[in-house]
């Protein structure tokens, strides 16, 4: 090997190789302190496209985990609310078979319905407030839980919560005929104790039919009985001998009767009694209540005594027989029909009084309305008569606003809605509605049909149309839907006939073909109100039973799909846990170091830079030795 002075190659060479290894070196060093093959794109520019790739997923899916893991604490919240709703309807239950017990008296029954009733604004408060996230979990917010699982449809698991709300809207199910022209009223409940809804339609022939409900929306005809020979203007169905079966009461538009029959437990009804009213001309309504606090249903009755309205109270002797008692006629106002009646409290007193709602004569035709006032003893004191506003037909009573005071609506002449909201002082303001659909307003009836715990109202008119007014609780009711129930309305009745606890809408119809008309309630996810049950008598605690024995199947069923989408759940987090895994294993095996490898690479780099070290002062001592060869 040549000694140079110019150029000292083996220096060189030793440098390049020199700073390789130390290049190197840093590499295996920065992958042993990071743990990482890959730390930028130069080092495997594929293999970083694959493996974040892999690490997008493996994120992903571990968020999908977290999905799962929120989606089964919003079924476990709803669980334990469901199994509370359970504990207050059997709770209920409880009470309603207590109430249904012959040994106890109205007044033990009144403190078990006030615990019954407690117990149901329980059951709603908690229907209505049970929620995850801020999200209603039974209040219908949620039609379904849909979680994100995994990338697209395929990743999304998803189920219904159960149950059934009231989403107010219907669809039409049935129609009926009972063999006359028109149905101009209409009564409903249990009559042969199988635990589902019956209805009695009475038409203009004098003809009532008795359908009998199999508990899912259909109705067979039973019987059919002749109530004199003319239209059947009112049918009201109660307890009237308290043998804790249904009656009902009937009365006829050219007759001044009104016909009594009884249930012999089976659905087939008996003439048991005729009461030949005082009125001139026809009896218009009857209202069955307890006026003499007696413990039995009584009778009032109004009609026309010639030109001017008037109303007979008839008393149970408690045995299903009745006999009048007062009277009253009202010519200041002159009533000269009197199109409805209602009891209910209107002053607190705690003792039931008398609305009144109707026309005066013919020539100027306004509206009437009245309230007498209940001395307690079966005997009333009349209230200020209000005249204005246009003919009056029906009316229905409740709390409109929640001010704890009862309110009335009543349908009038042109279509309205007159609303009269109670001032706790015998006064009433009034605020009017007029549906979209203007004419002759004859059905109308009050109840929760949206399932939100406020009260809606439902009226049926003479160009077939029934028309669904929401109510937010507060007063305020806004018009939503429209249905078409093939035939001039002239009754409209609520009730759940196909056992899902979600009213539905009966009418009774003026059509040839078709007397009475079902309209089923819809329903999406949810727990609906308990409908409203009376435990205060022994026949309406019978009644009560069986609704809330199919309520307790219906949260039972909730909870079944609650606990099969919580199995559900289980198995998807297990998959999903090891697809995971997996993913992070096959991440790991693209960018994480091999260590053991990568430690030995470090020694080796390590023996040839001391080594490289020592060769370069070595080749940088050449140029001295040539020096010293020159004798320098």
């Amino acid at each position: 090997m040549p000694l140079t002075l110019g150029t000292n190659i083996a220096s060189l060479r030793s440098q390049r190789r020199l700073n390789e290894t130390q290049q190197k070196l840093g590499s295996v060093f920065e992958r042993l302190s990071s743990g990482l093959r890959i730390n930028r794109a130069s080092d495997d520019s594929a293999g970083l496209a694959v493996a974040s790739s892999l690490n997008t997923k493996h994120r992903v899916y571990s968020q999908g985990l977290r999905n799962i893991n929120d989606g089964i604490s919003a079924l476990n919240i709803t669980d334990a609310a469901l199994d509370q709703l359970s504990s207050l309807t059997i709770r209920i239950s409880e009470l309603a078979e207590q109430a249904a017990s012959g040994s106890l008296s109205n007044e033990q029954r009144e403190s078990i319905d006030t615990e019954a009733q407690s117990l149901s604004d329980e059951f709603l408060r908690i229907a209505q407030s049970t929620e995850f996230n801020g999200i209603g979990l039974l209040d219908g917010t949620l039609d379904q839980l849909q979680l994100q699982a995994g990338y697209g449809d395929v990743g999304s698991i998803a189920s219904i919560l159960g149950g059934a709300l009231a989403d107010g809207t219907f669809s039409l199910s049935e129609t009926y005929n009972g063999g006359t022209t028109t149905t101009d009223s209409l009564g409903y409940g249990d009559f042969n104790g199988d635990g589902n809804i019956d209805f009695i339609s009475g038409g203009n022939l004098g003809e009532a039919t008795v359908y009998l409900g199999d508990g899912n929306g259909d109705f067979t005809e039973h019987q059919t009985l002749t109530i004199g020979s003319s239209t059947i203007t009112d049918i009201k169905v109660e307890d009237l001998n308290n043998d804790g079966v249904l009656d009902f009461t009937a009365t006829n538009s050219s007759g001044k009767n009104v016909y009594i029959y009884h249930n012999d437990g089976s659905g087939s009804f008996t003439q048991e009694q005729r009461l030949t009213t005082g009125f001139d001309t026809s009896v218009s309504n009857v209202e069955l209540n307890d006026f003499n606090g007696d413990g039995s249903l009584d009778i009032a009755v109004v009609g026309r005594y010639g030109t001017f309205g008037g109303v007979e109270i008839y008393l149970n002797q408690g045995n299903g027989e009745f006999e009048t008692t007062t009277n009253y006629t009202f010519s200041s106002a002159k009533y000269n029909i009197i199109g409805d009646i209602e009891i209910g409290d209107f002053n607190g007193d705690n003792q039931n009084d008398i609305l009144l709602v109707g026309q005066d004569p013919p020539l100027t035709i306004v509206g009437v309305h009245q309230i007498l006032y209940s001395n307690g003893d079966g005997t009333f004191t009349e209230g200020t008569q209000n005249v204005g506003g246009n003919a009056l037909y029906q009316t229905e009573i409740a709390d409109l606003n929640g001010d704890g005071l009862l309110d009335y609506v009543a349908t009038e002449t042109g279509g309205n809605i007159r609303l009269f909201f109670n001032q706790g002082n015998n006064t009433f303001s009034e605020q009017t509605i007029s549906p979209t659909s203007g004419s002759l307003s004859l059905g109308l009836s009050l109840g929760d049909i949206t399932g939100d715990g406020n009260l809606d109202i439902v009226i049926g008119n003479n160009n077939d149309d029934i028309t669904v007014f929401e109510g937010d609780g507060l007063g305020e009711f806004t018009e939503s839907f429209q249905y078409t129930a093939d035939g001039n309305i002239n009754e409209i009745e609520l009730a759940d006939v196909n056992n899902d606890g979600v009213l539905d809408i009966l009418t009774g119809v003026d059509n040839a073909n078709r007397n009475a008309t079902i309209l089923l309630g819809n329903s999406t996810s949810g727990v609906n109100p308990l409908l409203d049950f009376d435990l205060t008598t022994q026949s309406g605690a019978l009644q009560a039973l069986s609704p809330l024995e199919h309520k307790l199947e219906q949260l039972t069923e909730q909870r079944g799909v609650i606990g099969a989408f919580q199995s559900r759940l289980e198995s998807a987090t297990r998959t999903l846990t090891a697809t995971k895994d997996n993913y992070i294993a096959a991440e790991s095996r693209i960018r994480d170091a091999d260590i053991a490898k990568d430690t030995s690479e470090m020694i080796r780099l390590q023996i040839l830079n001391n080594s490289s070290v020592a060769v370069l002062s070595q080749a940088n001592l050449q140029p001295e030795i040539t020096l010293q060869l020159l004798g320098v």
